[in-house]
């Protein structure tokens, strides 16, 4: 009988499979259509390579959000909305533990320079701890951020250089932000 957390890995594992089959348009290999042996998407998953080689950074990233919402979880007094702020902490945390575990090595080079494109991502929370505007526009914010480290993330599952399990737990993440983005569009909406 396997356990919840290795069912979790399993069930994402087959998530990533069947990420990768062949669309509708798929006509065989590339060698038998006369098509280039490199296509687009090889090309693209280059790109993402720049962004996720720097997993350490994600992960720092992903513990300034772990605080920033396990604070705003206990100074919020609307229940819903503490409990939906502790669900995006423990989130985070799970994350955070799981990747730093897989990645222990790494993360002991030192503190460098994010690169470009998660520059933004890493002055987020800063940013929402000091913005003074009307709820409807931090949530607004707090949105925007969370979506754009789940496509980080997404990145990071499609990027074939990271080892499986990281890919797994990336993947993991993004399911469970999914959910939790969802809610916190929600409340904007209701802001």
């Amino acid at each position: 009988m396997l356990s919840r957390r290795e069912t979790a890995l399993v069930a994402a594992c087959f998530a990533i499979l069947r990420d990768r089959r062949p669309t509708r348009g798929y006509r065989g290999p590339a060698w038998a259509s006369g098509r280039p042996r490199c296509p687009s998407s090889y090309a693209k998953e280059r790109r993402m390579t720049d962004i996720t080689s720097s997993l350490p950074d994600l992960i720092e990233i992903s513990e300034d959000g772990f605080a920033f919402y396990e604070e705003a979880a206990q100074k919020v007094k609307d229940k819903k909305l503490s409990s939906l702020f502790s669900k995006l902490a423990k989130a985070k945390s799970e994350l955070v533990q799981e990747l730093s575990n897989e990645l222990k090595p790494a993360r002991r080079r030192g503190r460098r320079k994010p690169p470009e494109a998660l520059a933004d991502l890493s002055q987020a929370y800063d940013g929402l701890r000091k913005q003074q505007a009307a709820p409807a526009e931090r949530f607004q914010r707090m949105a925007e951020v969370e979506g754009q480290l789940q496509q980080t993330f997404q990145k990071v599952v499609l990027d074939r250089e990271q080892s499986f399990v990281v890919r797994v737990l990336a993947k993991q993440y993004v399911s469970k932000a999914e959910v939790l983005n969802k809610e916190l569009r929600a409340v904007q909406r209701n802001a």
